[in-house]
Order: C-alpha cells, then structure tokens, then sequence
C-alpha cells in the first residue's frame, strides 16, 4: 500500500510543483511543472495510455540541473480528448507548452510511445530540441500490446477501477507502491461510475503517418535507455544494429539490470543516475 513507500519517494511527490494547461489547436493540454525558471529546460513525454503523474516520483530528482516539464498528450491523463490525433500534433502540443513557459530550446526524454514525438519535433521544430534520450522505444510500427480499439470500461466503484490497474505490456512490478499512486491519478469518476482517464478509441483515431519521423533527421544528439528484460527489445523484429541505422550513427545506449519495459517503476533510482549521466552528454 501507499503507506509502505519510502522516504525518497515520499519526498519526490510531495515535492513543489505546479500545474498549469493551454489551449493547443482546440484542445486543453495539461501540463505541470518543477524547479528553477532560470535553468535548462527538461521535458518528459508519457507512453500510451499513460500521463504525466507518472513522473511525479522522477522529476524532483532532475530539478538541481533543470526546470522539469511533464505533459499529458492530448486524449490522456487531464487533457482532453480529440477527434482525430497525429504524431505532428502532439509535437505542436509539446513545443506550445515550452513556448508557454518561456523557452526557446529543451531536452526532451520520452518514454515508449512518447518517445517518437521528440523525433517528430525534431524533424518539424529543430530549433527547439537540444537533445532527445529514448527510453525503451521502437522506431515503427505499434507494439503487440497496443490494441486497436477499446471498449470504454465502467467501474461502479473507486475500488474496483483501482485493482483492475494494469501495466501495459503486462509485467510484474516489485514497487507495487508506484504502481498504488499511478493508478489512484489513472481514473476518474463520471456519471456512469469510475473509468480511465485516456480515450478508449485514441489508437483507432490515430493517423500513425512514420514518414513525420523517418528517415530520422537530428541536428541535436540523441541517447538510448533500455530494460534488460523489456517486451519491447526482446522483440524479434527488434535490433539495435537498425536503430543506429536508422540514426546514422551509433549512440550512448544503457541497458538497465532488472528492468522491464516500464524501466523507472521497475529501477527508479538507477534510471534517475541513468538519466543524469546521459544527459551530461547532450
């Protein structure tokens, strides 16, 4: 339970912060915000289906070296939903949410799905990436455990929306006091009952047009993070050999003992040192 979390953990979600939106092409896009204005500035970018909660316990340990942002793409977390999505689009949404917050240039870490927006916005908006760190993520083509559609599930109860929480690709997780807080800002309540906060139709309103990413086109630096046990890297159509290909050149690349695909729930504190190091690199 929440209780049995550590004091570190503790400390980093109740560390200040702010949340903020903006109206972005017609839809609200929530954001939230840590640290010092005056310093670098670092955005996180969620997975599918995720949102920026999932940062919370992370970004406090960033805040000596940068002013953190973490949004929720539009259709996830506190943001709303659209009729239709595209990867341009959400690399509108993160580059307006740098704009509003004053910055010209910030170094993005995107996780699984969000890791194709910073290339996304590296192609269009170059001017405004400094680097990019990708964290378990394939270039094409959707995951196995992403489905087409879903049905929107109603839950009568608090309760029973929580203990359905699931991580996606499904693996075990020992920090089940991660996983406690996750699900708690995964859910909302309507009038039905208790359901998740993401459009249960995102994938199927999606337009997945990859030639907005590839041939991938960087002016900026690029690093890589991986879970040594990830659903994501030990796919078979899967090679880091085609990803430096696909860079045109070799980059800083961390694989992460005893780590699955959701890398920092799994390792927290070896992805946060992880992430600092490569960072000093960009």
């Amino acid at each position: 339970m929440q209780g049995a979390a550590p004091q570190w953990f503790q400390d980093a979600i109740n560390s200040p912060r702010q949340t903020k939106n903006i109206d972005v092409e017609g839809a609200r896009i929530n954001y939230q915000v840590w640290g010092d204005k005056k310093k670098p500035a670092l955005l996180l970018i969620h997975g599918n289906n995720a949102h920026s909660r999932w940062w919370d316990f992370i970004a406090p340990m960033l805040t000596n070296e940068y002013y953190v942002i973490a949004t929720d793409l539009s259709g996830m977390g506190d943001s709303e939903a659209r009729d239709a999505y595209s990867y341009p689009l959400y690399a509108k949404e993160l580059i307006a949410t740098l704009k509003a917050e004053g910055f010209e240039q910030a170094t993005f870490v995107g996780h699984s799905f969000g890791a194709r927006m910073p290339l996304v916005a590296a192609k269009l908006f170059p001017e405004y990436v400094n680097g990019i760190i990708m964290v378990d993520s394939g270039f094409s083509g959707m995951p196995p455990h992403v489905k087409e559609r879903r049905n929107k599930r109603i839950y009568a109860t608090q309760e029973e929306a929580l203990s359905r929480f699931r991580l996606m690709p499904e693996q075990s997780c020992e920090n089940q006091f991660i996983l406690d807080y996750i699900a708690k800002h995964s859910i909302k309540q309507t009038p039905e009952g208790w359901t998740w906060k993401f459009d249960a139709n995102l994938m199927s309103k999606l337009v997945r047009d990859e030639s907005t990413y590839l041939p991938v086109e960087l002016r900026c630096n690029i690093s890589l993070i991986y879970g040594e046990h990830s659903a994501i890297s030990s796919r078979e159509d899967f090679s880091f050999e085609e990803i430096f290909t696909i860079l045109n050149h070799e980059a800083p690349l961390v694989i992460i003992p005893c780590a699955a695909h959701h890398i920092f729930l799994d390792q927290p504190i070896a992805f946060v040192s992880t992430l600092r190091a490569l960072l000093t690199t960009l």
